[in-house]
């Protein structure tokens, strides 16, 4: 994150960045925005960030939100797309998840 007013950067990583919640996992394969929210896909899994509180959440195939009842079925997100309020995750061999 860039601040134009200070001319400074914060970067965001396993160790910092997010003021609150999860920290970012690793390494960057997809954005998304919507609103307020910044969505990261990597290879540790989908992070979602708060762009005016600061606070990250990560979702993982084995914690984070149920989709018809239906988890993350991988945690290698490869794309992500926003339409509409709903998310769409692309993975690596393992399909495609809608999160609304």
């Amino acid at each position: 994150r860039y601040d134009t007013v200070t001319g400074e950067g914060t970067r965001f990583n396993s160790s910092g960045g997010a003021t609150s919640g999860d920290q970012f996992p690793g390494s960057v394969r997809a954005l998304a925005q919507s609103g307020d929210t910044l969505w990261v896909g990597g290879n540790s899994g989908l992070w979602r960030y708060n762009t005016v509180t600061g606070a990250g959440t990560l979702f993982t195939s084995s914690s984070g939100p149920a989709t018809s009842g239906q988890q993350m079925p991988s945690n290698l997100v490869n794309t992500l797309h926003e339409f509409n309020g709903i998310l769409w995750v692309g993975f690596g061999g393992a399909g495609l998840w809608r999160y609304d």
